[in-house]
């Protein structure tokens, strides 16, 4: 024997809804252009402070963030960072950079 099922009230519509486009656009934004970054004469802690500052309240941020990273050992170093905690950034490997180490940081 089979039971009748309730039927679902369903209303009908009788105008056209426009309002995904206007509520959400997922639309691609360009990245910076990739550049190689050259070793940089000596910056202050603030130039670098206030570019990870620029970076982090960025659009592109939303939990981690490639980096390309010149530290004072003439290193170039492709890390994705997640972080800061006091004077040092935290990768995603769990790595602390000091910021007194790095002389150019570019994302």
């Amino acid at each position: 024997m089979k039971r009748k099922l309730p039927e679902v009230f369903v209303n009908k519509i009788n105008k056209n809804i426009k309002n995904n486009k206007t509520v959400f656009y997922s639309g691609y934004l360009p990245l910076k252009k990739e550049t190689d970054l050259t070793l940089a004469e000596e910056t202050d802690l603030d130039d670098i402070k206030t570019k990870i500052e620029e970076m982090f309240n960025s659009p592109y941020y939303v939990y981690k963030m490639g980096v390309k990273i010149i530290t004072k050992n003439n290193q170039i170093e492709h890390k994705e960072i997640i972080g800061q905690v006091n004077n040092n950034l935290v990768t995603i490997d769990e790595e602390y950079i000091s910021l007194d180490d790095i002389k150019d940081i570019e994302y």
